[in-house]
């Protein structure tokens, strides 16, 4: 990515580490909140992956790029809020992956065909 805050970047890997700078700000705060009032919390770290999710649509099928957004966790939040919220309600989700190897891969590839037959971004 060259062009970044008005300079070429030396490596075209950096854009990484303000999204990871972002990411480690914005995820204590929603945990934070999340451990103080845990429906609350839960809630808030969901509308937070469906606006970031809104954000990752609105980037790819407007081709609206913003630079700075596209250094941010904003577009890709929705992505590791999965995760965090995986591993938050673990002990109730556990039972849809352990045990079924074979069976997320072929739901992985089954989606993705879905998705790259339907939307804007791969086309």
């Amino acid at each position: 990515m060259s062009g970044f805050y008005g300079a070429s970047d030396p490596s075209g890997v950096l854009w990484t580490r303000t999204e990871e700078l972002t990411f480690y700000l914005t995820l204590p705060t929603l945990l934070e909140i999340w451990r103080r009032w845990k429906r609350a919390g839960a809630l808030v770290v969901a509308v937070a992956a469906l606006g970031s999710w809104v954000m990752a649509q609105h980037f790819n099928i407007t081709d609206k790029y913003n630079p700075f957004l596209s250094v941010t966790v904003g577009p890709t939040f929705w992505i590791f809020s999965m995760g965090v919220l995986a591993r938050l309600y673990w002990h109730r989700v556990s039972k849809i992956f352990e045990g079924k190897l074979l069976w997320w891969p072929a739901t992985h590839l089954a989606i993705t065909w879905w998705v790259a037959g339907s939307s804007a971004a791969f086309i």
